[in-house]
């Protein structure tokens, strides 16, 4: 091999050394467009979901003005707005029974109870978290934990006029607005505001009295040693035929009840209370 031909050979290969060396410094550097993308990338805004449309129960109750404390004040005084039970859909009579609102649940104290007779709702106790179930077809009044001493809480309008309360609940899962259906899950069972153990607080109201449920549930309401919890059977459809078995009266308040107008919670004008004691022998207001 010549002296210019070796000359030539070790120039070409300095070039492609060089060439190769070049190349894995391109490869590994940042590129000016990587940058720019990162820049941008990191400039925009993250993304933001628009809040979900209100659905078709939301809508009905601020058309009908439920879910609020007022109305809440309304149904537990039992005296539901007349277009209320009119967008229950289920007619003018009454619901005629009720399903007993706990599968495997027992009745631990009664209507009429209490100091001078003031408890009248029906307790019914059971496992914690247990399904609470609607007792007659009709629409969510009101479904919160607003009411002083209920805790979470779910009304329902029914067909004539009547209004049932589920008081206590673990959580509530029906929404105001709701239309539910006979045996429909509208709460857990639970123990919250002024509770002294797991249970459902029972009301059954109509045309401003508070009525004992026990009569009309179906099937037939129990204690917790499965004895009968109700002396008989009744039902009742017709509002001016009320079964004599069924006794209603005015609310009463609690031997211990306090009025402290401005209570965050409170409603006011209405049954909703704020106690400073237990009461003896009771599960709960």
């Amino acid at each position: 091999m010549s002296r210019s031909h070796r000359r030539r050979s070790a120039l070409s290969l300095s070039m492609i050394a060089f060439a190769a060396a070049l190349a894995g410094a391109v490869a590994t550097a940042p590129s000016a467009t990587a940058d720019k993308v990162a820049l941008v990338a990191r400039a925009q805004p993250k993304m933001v979901r628009a809040p979900a449309p209100p659905g078709p129960a939301e809508l009905r109750a601020v058309r009908l003005g439920l879910g609020d404390l007022k109305a809440a004040g309304k149904l537990l005084a039992g005296r539901p707005e007349p277009h209320w039970v009119r967008a229950t859909g289920a007619g003018e009579s009454l619901p005629g029974t009720l399903r007993f609102p706990v599968g495997k649940g027992y009745v631990t104290r009664g209507f009429g109870s209490g100091k001078g007779g003031y408890h009248q709702a029906v307790d019914i106790g059971g496992e914690q978290g247990s399904k609470v179930r609607a007792a007659a077809e009709g629409l969510v009044g009101y479904a919160s934990g607003g009411v002083s001493g209920y805790g979470n809480l779910v009304i329902l309008v029914h067909a004539g006029g009547a209004i049932t309360t589920y008081a206590h609940n673990q959580k509530n899962l029906a929404v105001a607005g709701q239309k539910v259906s006979k045996g429909a899950v509208i709460a857990l069972l639970g123990s919250t505001g002024r509770s002294k153990g797991p249970h459902v607080h029972f009301e059954l109201l109509f045309q401003g009295k508070n009525c004992d449920p026990m009569p009309l549930f179906r099937p037939a309401a129990k204690r917790k040693d499965g004895a009968p919890a109700a002396p008989g059977l009744s039902n009742w459809k017709q509002a001016n035929k009320r079964p004599k078995s069924i006794r209603c009266a005015p609310r009463k308040h609690h031997p211990d009840y306090v009025k402290r107008p401005g209570v965050p919670g409170t409603v006011l004008d209405t049954p909703a209370e704020v106690f400073e004691d237990e009461d003896e022998g009771g599960s709960d207001s």
